[in-house]
């Protein structure tokens, strides 16, 4: 598929290319020295003081102390399911940021010589924005969270299919097609989740460069940017929607069968409705950059081959 090869080039940049290294690392505002504060001790004295004091007037207080930890606890435990909310957000980000890096480029006049420095413009703005998606920490985060959310969703997987072959083995009779559609349902999600932070970060990226192949503004471009991916993650989940309420009408009380292979389709649906998309952008994308057949030869070597 396109959107996993055009992961691959992001997710494992050259970080020996000039115009990599010069996105990823410029308009990084300087850090300043931090200050460091000392409280004095007398005020630190007083606290303490008063804390205690609150805490034996009040001993419910003392739930704040345990109440804070098992937050976090929760935060962590639920961080799997977050993950894909927090791909949605960076990536709406991440579409504005490239068109205003592209922009300040084109203003500074340094655009035409970044594109001439390249095989052609489309390598060079692709490589810009690999270099903007690494420039801060959340790609990084994006990446390690979701793999190590992926390996514990195969722990889970691995688990029930264990179950079902000890099920199997004692007694055939205990295991049918519900409990065959436990492990699908697994497998379905874990698709699903790969499939959304992969391609919800290429489809960013592609909107972003698309819209900044065309002589807008950047308040324009960054607006419509922010419209065309509302509009693109919503068509997905609306036409899987549609297709799952679709059949649930028309299948009253489905088999178990039916219910697989609806939940199976209505899956593919939301993956291919964006793999699509994806490969639209990318052909309007090369139309724009690319107008030689050579120029796409040189493009597809570096850009389409894995590295």
């Amino acid at each position: 598929m396109l959107s996993s090869r055009l992961w691959r080039q992001i997710a494992q940049p050259d970080t020996r290319n000039p115009i990599f290294r010069r996105a990823s690392q410029s308009y990084k505002p300087a850090s300043a020295p931090k200050r460091r504060y000392s409280f004095p001790r007398p005020l630190l004295l007083i606290a303490g003081i008063a804390l205690i004091v609150a805490v034996a007037l009040q001993p419910q207080l003392l739930a704040l102390f345990f109440g804070i930890p098992m937050v976090m606890i929760m935060l962590v435990v639920a961080s799997p399911a977050l993950l894909p909310l927090f791909a949605l957000v960076a990536g709406m980000f991440l579409a504005v940021e490239i068109i205003g890096g592209i922009t300040r480029e084109k203003r500074q006049h340094t655009y035409e010589l970044i594109c001439s420095s390249t095989p052609g413009s489309l390598y060079a703005n692709w490589s810009f924005a690999r270099g903007i998606t690494h420039r801060g920490g959340w790609f990084a985060a994006l990446r390690w969270g979701g793999a190590w959310s992926l390996r514990l969703g195969g722990v889970v997987l691995g688990g029930a299919l264990l179950l079902i072959l000890w099920l199997l083995l004692s007694d055939q009779a205990q295991v049918g097609l519900e409990q065959l559609r436990v492990p699908l349902l697994i497998a379905l999600l874990l698709v699903l989740y790969y499939s959304h932070l992969t391609q919800t970060v290429v489809l960013s990226t592609l909107i972003g460069l698309f819209l900044s192949s065309f002589d807008l503004d950047k308040r324009d471009a960054a607006f419509i940017s922010v419209c065309l991916y509302i509009l693109a993650q919503a068509l997905s989940i609306g036409l899987a929607l549609l297709f799952y309420v679709t059949c649930s009408r028309l299948f009253y009380e489905p088999q178990t069968l039916v219910s697989m292979g609806v939940e199976s389709v209505t899956v593919g649906i939301v993956i291919l409705s964006r793999e699509a998309l994806i490969v639209a952008l990318w052909r309007g994308l090369r139309a724009r950059l690319d107008s030689s057949s050579l120029g796409y030869t040189l493009q597809s070597r570096h850009i389409l081959v894995a590295q």
